[in-house]
């Protein structure tokens, strides 16, 4: 007799709570990013799997974005109501050496993560006057 309280209550009390969707890892990009990305991976093949990015970022850049060494490229792309997927890639060999899958702080399915969460647009790949060797980077 007692359960069926229990399981009364329980269910009550979440039909008064408002339930937030949230989906930590079920983006597209993250779940390629965390099951088929591999370490070594050559850009061309990332840029295929991935499209173009919307970040290009350096380790020569300064501030909070920046990769964490100057032979290293950090490429970001939007990632729905995830923070964005970040992939850095070795300067000479281009190829992956690092990854963030953008899997943690999603915000609800409907609103979009806000601005202060993704990359200045000064490292925009559409930015007119993208340094020319980060071009290949962006997939231009």
């Amino acid at each position: 007799m007692i359960r069926p309280v229990l399981v009364f209550l329980c269910c009550a009390q979440l039909a008064n709570h408002q339930v937030r969707a949230y989906e930590p890892a079920e983006t597209e990009k993250s779940r390629i990013a965390q099951t088929i990305l591999k370490h070594g991976m050559p850009l061309q093949k990332v840029l295929e799997m991935f499209g173009p990015p919307d970040w290009v970022v350096t380790g020569q850049d300064r501030g909070d974005w920046a990769p964490g060494g100057i032979a290293i490229v950090g490429v970001y792309w939007r990632n729905r109501h995830c923070p964005p997927v970040y992939i850095e890639f070795d300067v000479d060999t281009r190829s992956v050496i690092g990854r963030d899958e953008g899997r943690g702080g999603c915000n609800d399915t409907v609103n979009p993560i806000s601005g202060t969460n993704l990359p200045p647009d000064k490292f925009k790949c559409t930015v007119s006057g993208q340094r020319r060797y980060l071009r290949k980077y962006c997939g231009q």
